[in-house]
């Protein structure tokens, strides 16, 4: 009976590493699809235009969804954020084509005071309250960018529970942002 067991246990790693092994090979896959696209939408600095929402104001999008993370010159190049695998499947895009809004996030965590939008308490669908504060804990912060009319739409800093565990809270961020 234990040596069915040790099986079983040895089955089921072996079909998560498969699992785990084709989803990495998957996302390098991807990336490579985006590589060219990452690099020219990295040096993007649109201007404001009139739909600019102010500092402090929960950006909107305009479609289909793209996020990345800004390179540091010399020491990372700019690579597919977490985020968009955290994002629901209707509003992620899957070719540079279908790219509508573009959200680059920076590295690091910014310091000093500023304005940052957290989760408002309460039951129902997520609101988003804004604070201007200390800066006390991680958060991520961003720039949203309209791609057909090469406007700047906003900018914003989200917080997170922890540096490096920023995925899901800014998916859920972006899938909340009003759609125009």
């Amino acid at each position: 009976m234990q040596m069915k067991t040790k099986l079983i246990v040895a089955a089921v790693a072996v079909v998560i590493a498969l699992i785990v092994y084709q989803r990495i090979q998957a996302r390098k896959k991807f990336e490579q699809f985006f590589r060219d696209q990452l690099v020219t939408w990295n040096r993007i600095n649109y201007p404001v235009g009139p739909d600019t929402v102010p500092q402090g104001e929960v950006p909107y999008r305009t479609g289909k969804v793209f996020v990345m993370t800004q390179s540091v010159e010399g020491y990372m190049p700019p690579d597919l954020n977490d985020a968009w695998d955290e994002l629901d499947p209707s509003i992620r895009a899957m070719r540079p084509e279908d790219v509508e809004t573009l959200v680059i996030t920076s590295r690091g965590s910014p310091s000093g005071s500023g304005t940052v939008l957290s989760p408002a308490k309460g039951d129902g669908p997520i609101r988003w309250q804004t604070s201007i504060q200390v800066h006390r804990g991680p958060q991520i912060s961003f720039r949203v960018y309209d791609l057909k009319s090469q406007t700047l739409l906003g900018t914003a800093a989200v917080e997170i529970p922890d540096i490096g565990k920023h995925a899901k809270p800014l998916a859920r961020f972006i899938e909340a942002m009003p759609v125009r």
